[in-house]
Protein backbone atom coordinates (compact mmCIF):
# COMPACT_ATOMS: atom_id res chain seq x y z
CA UNK A 1 0.00 0.00 0.00
CA UNK A 2 2.64 2.77 0.97
CA UNK A 3 4.78 2.64 -2.16
CA UNK A 4 1.69 4.22 -3.71
CA UNK A 5 1.42 7.26 -1.00
CA UNK A 6 3.42 10.54 -2.15
CA UNK A 7 5.47 12.10 0.26
CA UNK A 8 3.33 14.41 1.36
CA UNK A 9 0.91 11.53 2.26
CA UNK A 10 3.88 9.53 4.18
CA UNK A 11 4.51 12.86 6.05
CA UNK A 12 0.28 12.71 7.08
CA UNK A 13 1.01 9.58 8.65
CA UNK A 14 4.32 10.43 10.51
CA UNK A 15 2.43 13.25 11.93
CA UNK A 16 -0.62 11.55 12.77
CA UNK A 17 1.62 9.52 14.61
CA UNK A 18 2.99 12.65 16.46
CA UNK A 19 -0.33 13.67 17.24
CA UNK A 20 -0.98 10.35 18.78
CA UNK A 21 1.92 10.10 20.72
CA UNK A 22 1.77 13.98 22.29
CA UNK A 23 -1.30 12.74 23.27
CA UNK A 24 -0.68 9.95 25.05
CA UNK A 25 -2.86 7.10 22.83
CA UNK A 26 -1.43 4.26 22.11
CA UNK A 27 -3.14 3.80 18.39
CA UNK A 28 -3.26 5.97 15.20
CA UNK A 29 -6.97 5.98 13.97
CA UNK A 30 -8.99 8.10 11.68
CA UNK A 31 -8.81 11.57 14.22
CA UNK A 32 -5.16 11.34 14.09
CA UNK A 33 -5.04 11.33 10.16
CA UNK A 34 -7.26 14.08 10.37
CA UNK A 35 -4.77 15.84 12.65
CA UNK A 36 -2.09 14.74 10.36
CA UNK A 37 -3.95 16.23 7.35
CA UNK A 38 -4.41 19.64 9.27
CA UNK A 39 -0.81 19.85 9.95
CA UNK A 40 0.35 18.59 6.24
CA UNK A 41 -1.93 20.89 4.52
CA UNK A 42 -3.29 23.55 6.98
CA UNK A 43 -3.81 26.51 5.02
CA UNK A 44 -4.20 24.48 1.74
CA UNK A 45 -6.84 21.84 0.34
CA UNK A 46 -7.63 20.10 3.91
CA UNK A 47 -8.10 23.93 5.67
CA UNK A 48 -10.42 25.34 2.61
CA UNK A 49 -12.65 22.00 2.26
CA UNK A 50 -13.51 21.69 6.46
CA UNK A 51 -13.27 25.34 7.13
CA UNK A 52 -11.27 24.51 10.76
CA UNK A 53 -8.25 25.14 12.13
CA UNK A 54 -5.32 22.34 13.24
CA UNK A 55 -6.21 24.06 17.42
CA UNK A 56 -10.00 23.44 16.75
CA UNK A 57 -9.81 19.97 15.55
CA UNK A 58 -6.78 18.77 18.37
CA UNK A 59 -9.37 20.07 21.12
CA UNK A 60 -12.06 18.04 19.64
CA UNK A 61 -10.03 15.00 19.62
CA UNK A 62 -8.66 15.82 23.36
CA UNK A 63 -12.19 15.73 24.31
CA UNK A 64 -13.50 12.82 22.52
CA UNK A 65 -10.82 10.73 24.37
CA UNK A 66 -9.00 10.39 26.88
CA UNK A 67 -5.01 11.88 27.36
CA UNK A 68 -1.97 10.62 28.83
CA UNK A 69 0.77 12.93 30.73
CA UNK A 70 3.76 10.65 29.44
CA UNK A 71 4.46 10.52 26.05
CA UNK A 72 3.99 6.66 24.39
CA UNK A 73 7.34 5.44 22.76
CA UNK A 74 7.53 2.76 19.81
CA UNK A 75 5.89 1.13 17.38
CA UNK A 76 2.02 2.62 17.66
CA UNK A 77 -0.32 0.59 16.06
CA UNK A 78 -2.68 1.60 13.03
CA UNK A 79 -6.78 0.85 13.49
CA UNK A 80 -8.80 -1.30 11.61
CA UNK A 81 -10.90 2.22 10.64
CA UNK A 82 -7.76 4.07 10.13
CA UNK A 83 -6.42 1.07 8.10
CA UNK A 84 -9.81 1.58 5.91
CA UNK A 85 -9.31 4.88 5.49
CA UNK A 86 -5.96 4.38 4.08
CA UNK A 87 -7.34 1.73 1.59
CA UNK A 88 -9.91 3.64 0.10
CA UNK A 89 -8.12 6.77 -0.42
CA UNK A 90 -6.06 4.30 -3.05
CA UNK A 91 -9.35 4.31 -4.64
CA UNK A 92 -10.27 7.61 -4.76
CA UNK A 93 -6.75 8.65 -6.52
CA UNK A 94 -7.15 9.11 -10.05
CA UNK A 95 -6.02 6.31 -12.75
CA UNK A 96 -2.11 6.78 -12.91
CA UNK A 97 -1.55 8.98 -9.92
CA UNK A 98 0.03 8.37 -6.43
CA UNK A 99 -2.17 8.64 -3.06
CA UNK A 100 -1.96 12.31 -2.44
CA UNK A 101 -3.36 13.50 0.89
CA UNK A 102 -5.90 14.97 -1.14
CA UNK A 103 -7.22 11.66 -1.48
CA UNK A 104 -6.89 10.54 2.59
CA UNK A 105 -9.15 13.50 2.86
CA UNK A 106 -11.38 12.22 0.52
CA UNK A 107 -11.79 8.69 2.19
CA UNK A 108 -11.80 10.73 5.34
CA UNK A 109 -14.81 12.22 4.27
CA UNK A 110 -16.33 9.16 3.08
CA UNK A 111 -16.73 7.82 6.33
CA UNK A 112 -19.50 8.04 8.72
CA UNK A 113 -18.48 5.93 11.43
CA UNK A 114 -15.58 6.27 13.79
CA UNK A 115 -13.55 9.11 15.67
CA UNK A 116 -12.62 11.34 12.97
CA UNK A 117 -16.68 11.41 11.87
CA UNK A 118 -17.45 12.43 15.29
CA UNK A 119 -14.61 15.08 15.55
CA UNK A 120 -16.27 16.58 12.56
CA UNK A 121 -19.37 17.18 13.64
CA UNK A 122 -18.68 17.91 16.88
CA UNK A 123 -16.86 21.09 14.86
CA UNK A 124 -19.93 21.49 12.80
CA UNK A 125 -18.61 20.45 9.39
CA UNK A 126 -21.26 19.12 6.92
CA UNK A 127 -19.01 15.74 5.58
CA UNK A 128 -20.87 15.16 1.98
CA UNK A 129 -20.80 19.20 1.52
CA UNK A 130 -17.07 19.13 2.54
CA UNK A 131 -16.28 15.75 0.28
CA UNK A 132 -18.57 17.60 -2.32
CA UNK A 133 -16.03 20.99 -1.76
CA UNK A 134 -12.83 18.71 -1.72
CA UNK A 135 -13.14 17.05 -5.20
CA UNK A 136 -14.07 20.06 -7.00
CA UNK A 137 -11.05 21.97 -5.16
CA UNK A 138 -8.96 18.60 -6.19
CA UNK A 139 -9.77 19.08 -9.60
CA UNK A 140 -9.19 22.70 -9.92
CA UNK A 141 -6.21 22.65 -8.19
CA UNK A 142 -3.74 20.19 -9.96
CA UNK A 143 -0.81 20.71 -7.71
CA UNK A 144 -2.98 18.87 -4.88
CA UNK A 145 -1.86 15.64 -6.44
CA UNK A 146 1.29 15.91 -7.64
CA UNK A 147 3.50 14.12 -10.04
CA UNK A 148 0.97 13.88 -13.02
CA UNK A 149 0.56 10.61 -14.44
CA UNK A 150 2.47 7.34 -14.68
CA UNK A 151 3.14 6.12 -17.69
CA UNK A 152 0.96 3.23 -19.19
CA UNK A 153 2.89 -0.07 -17.26
CA UNK A 154 2.64 -2.26 -20.76
CA UNK A 155 3.83 -5.00 -19.35
CA UNK A 156 0.62 -5.16 -16.75
CA UNK A 157 -1.22 -5.97 -19.83
CA UNK A 158 1.14 -9.47 -20.58
CA UNK A 159 -1.92 -11.25 -19.23
CA UNK A 160 -4.20 -10.51 -21.18
CA UNK A 161 -1.88 -10.23 -24.41
CA UNK A 162 -1.13 -13.89 -23.45
CA UNK A 163 -4.70 -15.42 -22.77
CA UNK A 164 -5.52 -13.63 -26.49
CA UNK A 165 -2.94 -15.50 -28.01
CA UNK A 166 -3.68 -18.48 -26.03
CA UNK A 167 0.15 -18.83 -24.88
CA UNK A 168 2.08 -19.90 -21.81
CA UNK A 169 2.05 -16.83 -19.70
CA UNK A 170 5.41 -18.40 -17.83
CA UNK A 171 7.49 -17.66 -21.63
CA UNK A 172 5.41 -14.92 -23.06
CA UNK A 173 7.54 -11.90 -21.74
CA UNK A 174 10.77 -12.98 -23.86
CA UNK A 175 8.27 -13.06 -26.93
CA UNK A 176 7.23 -9.37 -26.50
CA UNK A 177 8.57 -6.53 -27.54
CA UNK A 178 7.20 -2.75 -26.16
CA UNK A 179 6.92 -0.26 -29.17
CA UNK A 180 5.22 2.08 -26.99
CA UNK A 181 2.29 4.59 -27.68
CA UNK A 182 0.63 1.82 -26.43
CA UNK A 183 1.96 -0.87 -28.68
CA UNK A 184 3.13 -4.57 -27.87
CA UNK A 185 4.49 -6.39 -30.62
CA UNK A 186 4.35 -10.13 -29.86
CA UNK A 187 6.14 -12.89 -32.00
CA UNK A 188 6.42 -16.30 -31.74
CA UNK A 189 8.57 -17.48 -33.96
CA UNK A 190 5.65 -18.77 -36.33
CA UNK A 191 5.94 -18.03 -39.78
CA UNK A 192 2.71 -16.92 -41.22
CA UNK A 193 1.97 -14.86 -38.31
CA UNK A 194 2.88 -11.82 -35.54
CA UNK A 195 0.66 -9.85 -32.86
CA UNK A 196 0.56 -5.93 -32.75
CA UNK A 197 -1.61 -5.30 -29.61
CA UNK A 198 -3.18 -1.69 -28.61
CA UNK A 199 -2.94 -0.99 -25.11
CA UNK A 200 -5.51 1.78 -24.24
CA UNK A 201 -6.00 3.19 -20.89
CA UNK A 202 -9.47 3.64 -19.59
CA UNK A 203 -10.05 6.04 -17.06
CA UNK A 204 -12.62 5.10 -14.13
CA UNK A 205 -14.68 7.32 -13.29
CA UNK A 206 -16.70 7.29 -9.99
CA UNK A 207 -20.40 8.31 -9.92
CA UNK A 208 -21.02 8.54 -5.93
CA UNK A 209 -19.89 11.14 -3.99
CA UNK A 210 -20.46 9.28 -0.77
CA UNK A 211 -21.79 5.68 0.68
CA UNK A 212 -25.56 5.55 0.76
CA UNK A 213 -27.92 3.59 2.91
CA UNK A 214 -30.29 1.17 0.79
CA UNK A 215 -31.86 -0.79 3.81
CA UNK A 216 -31.59 -2.94 6.96
CA UNK A 217 -31.94 -6.89 7.28
CA UNK A 218 -34.16 -7.66 9.74
CA UNK A 219 -31.41 -8.72 11.96
CA UNK A 220 -30.46 -5.50 12.10
CA UNK A 221 -28.07 -5.51 9.34
CA UNK A 222 -27.27 -2.73 7.18
CA UNK A 223 -26.37 -2.55 3.57
CA UNK A 224 -24.56 0.63 2.24
CA UNK A 225 -24.14 1.69 -1.31
CA UNK A 226 -20.46 2.31 -0.63
CA UNK A 227 -19.70 2.65 -4.48
CA UNK A 228 -20.37 2.89 -8.09
CA UNK A 229 -17.33 3.50 -10.92
CA UNK A 230 -17.66 3.14 -14.43
CA UNK A 231 -14.78 2.43 -17.06
CA UNK A 232 -15.04 -0.93 -19.19
CA UNK A 233 -17.60 -2.23 -17.22
CA UNK A 234 -20.21 -0.42 -14.49
CA UNK A 235 -18.94 -1.74 -11.46
CA UNK A 236 -21.23 -1.55 -7.92
CA UNK A 237 -19.77 -1.81 -4.49
CA UNK A 238 -22.07 -2.92 -1.35
CA UNK A 239 -21.00 -2.94 2.39
CA UNK A 240 -22.19 -4.08 5.41
CA UNK A 241 -22.39 -1.93 8.03
CA UNK A 242 -24.00 -1.10 11.38
CA UNK A 243 -24.36 -2.31 14.67
CA UNK A 244 -24.47 -5.96 13.49
CA UNK A 245 -21.25 -6.01 11.59
CA UNK A 246 -18.77 -5.87 14.03
CA UNK A 247 -20.13 -9.00 16.03
CA UNK A 248 -20.98 -10.66 12.61
CA UNK A 249 -17.20 -10.27 11.56
CA UNK A 250 -15.96 -11.10 14.92
CA UNK A 251 -17.78 -14.67 14.55
CA UNK A 252 -16.52 -15.07 11.16
CA UNK A 253 -13.16 -14.73 12.13
CA UNK A 254 -13.10 -17.12 14.86
CA UNK A 255 -14.89 -19.77 12.57
CA UNK A 256 -12.07 -19.04 9.92
CA UNK A 257 -9.55 -18.97 12.58
CA UNK A 258 -10.64 -22.47 13.71
CA UNK A 259 -11.22 -23.90 10.95
CA UNK A 260 -7.24 -23.21 9.99
CA UNK A 261 -5.86 -24.86 12.74
CA UNK A 262 -7.46 -28.06 12.00
CA UNK A 263 -5.95 -29.75 9.47
CA UNK A 264 -8.92 -32.71 8.74
CA UNK A 265 -11.36 -29.96 8.53
CA UNK A 266 -8.87 -28.15 5.90
CA UNK A 267 -9.19 -31.33 3.72
CA UNK A 268 -12.84 -31.94 4.14
CA UNK A 269 -14.84 -28.98 4.25
CA UNK A 270 -15.14 -25.49 2.80
CA UNK A 271 -13.91 -22.38 4.69
CA UNK A 272 -16.33 -20.30 6.51
CA UNK A 273 -18.27 -18.29 4.53
CA UNK A 274 -17.29 -14.31 3.88
CA UNK A 275 -20.39 -12.03 5.98
CA UNK A 276 -20.58 -9.97 2.26
CA UNK A 277 -22.42 -13.37 1.18
CA UNK A 278 -25.31 -12.04 3.07
CA UNK A 279 -25.14 -9.04 0.56
CA UNK A 280 -25.95 -11.93 -2.01
CA UNK A 281 -29.41 -11.51 -1.15
CA UNK A 282 -29.94 -7.86 -2.18
CA UNK A 283 -31.37 -6.93 -5.73
CA UNK A 284 -29.94 -4.95 -7.71
CA UNK A 285 -31.37 -3.47 -11.48
CA UNK A 286 -29.22 -0.88 -13.09
CA UNK A 287 -30.87 0.75 -16.58
CA UNK A 288 -29.95 3.79 -18.45
CA UNK A 289 -31.48 7.32 -19.54
CA UNK A 290 -31.48 5.38 -23.50
CA UNK A 291 -32.89 1.84 -22.06
CA UNK A 292 -29.34 0.24 -21.64
CA UNK A 293 -30.45 -2.95 -19.82
CA UNK A 294 -27.35 -3.95 -17.47
CA UNK A 295 -26.69 -7.84 -16.75
CA UNK A 296 -24.02 -9.10 -14.33
CA UNK A 297 -20.77 -9.90 -16.09
CA UNK A 298 -18.75 -10.90 -13.09
CA UNK A 299 -19.05 -10.18 -9.06
CA UNK A 300 -16.54 -10.67 -5.60
CA UNK A 301 -17.85 -11.51 -2.30
CA UNK A 302 -15.53 -10.99 0.35
CA UNK A 303 -11.84 -10.95 0.79
CA UNK A 304 -9.15 -10.33 3.44
CA UNK A 305 -9.24 -6.90 4.45
CA UNK A 306 -12.87 -7.39 2.28
CA UNK A 307 -15.04 -9.08 4.46
CA UNK A 308 -17.94 -6.45 4.25
CA UNK A 309 -17.71 -5.90 0.81
CA UNK A 310 -19.33 -7.11 -2.46
CA UNK A 311 -19.05 -5.73 -5.72
CA UNK A 312 -20.84 -6.68 -9.11
CA UNK A 313 -19.66 -5.73 -12.53
CA UNK A 314 -22.50 -4.66 -15.38
CA UNK A 315 -22.09 -4.94 -19.18
CA UNK A 316 -22.27 -2.88 -21.25
CA UNK A 317 -20.41 0.35 -20.96
CA UNK A 318 -22.87 3.25 -21.00
CA UNK A 319 -23.07 4.39 -24.37
CA UNK A 320 -21.88 8.16 -25.37
CA UNK A 321 -25.77 9.34 -25.58
CA UNK A 322 -26.41 8.29 -22.06
CA UNK A 323 -26.58 10.64 -19.26
CA UNK A 324 -28.11 8.76 -16.61
CA UNK A 325 -27.82 5.77 -14.57
CA UNK A 326 -30.67 4.36 -12.79
CA UNK A 327 -29.96 2.00 -9.73
CA UNK A 328 -32.78 0.23 -7.87
CA UNK A 329 -31.93 -1.44 -5.06
CA UNK A 330 -34.14 -3.96 -2.87
CA UNK A 331 -32.84 -4.97 0.55
CA UNK A 332 -35.91 -6.76 2.50
CA UNK A 333 -38.76 -4.95 1.88
CA UNK A 334 -37.17 -1.67 1.03
CA UNK A 335 -36.70 -0.65 -2.19
CA UNK A 336 -34.20 2.13 -3.53
CA UNK A 337 -33.71 3.96 -6.57
CA UNK A 338 -30.64 6.66 -7.53
CA UNK A 339 -30.24 8.71 -10.37
CA UNK A 340 -26.28 8.64 -10.94
CA UNK A 341 -24.80 11.39 -13.17
CA UNK A 342 -22.73 9.60 -16.11
CA UNK A 343 -19.51 11.07 -17.79
CA UNK A 344 -19.82 13.27 -20.37
CA UNK A 345 -16.82 11.78 -21.97
CA UNK A 346 -17.36 8.20 -21.14
CA UNK A 347 -14.81 5.69 -21.63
Amino acid sequence: MFERFTDGTRRVIVMAQEESRELGHGYIGGEHLLLGLLRENGAGTTASALGVTLAQARREVRALAPTSRSKRSGHIPVTEQAKKILELSGREAPLGHAVAPVDVLIAVLGEPDGHAAEVLAALGVDREAARRRTIALAAAEPASRPGGREPIDLRKATDMIVMTAGRNPDVAEEHMQLLGDGLVHVDYGEADQVFLVQVTRIPRVRLLDVPRPLGVFDDGMEVWLAGVTVDNYVTVTLEGRGAAAPAALQGYRDQRARWEADAQARSDTEPPAWPAERLLAVTLTLRDDVGSDYQINTGQTGGTGREWLHEWSYRPTPPPAATTLHLTAQVDQTLTTLDLALPTNPP
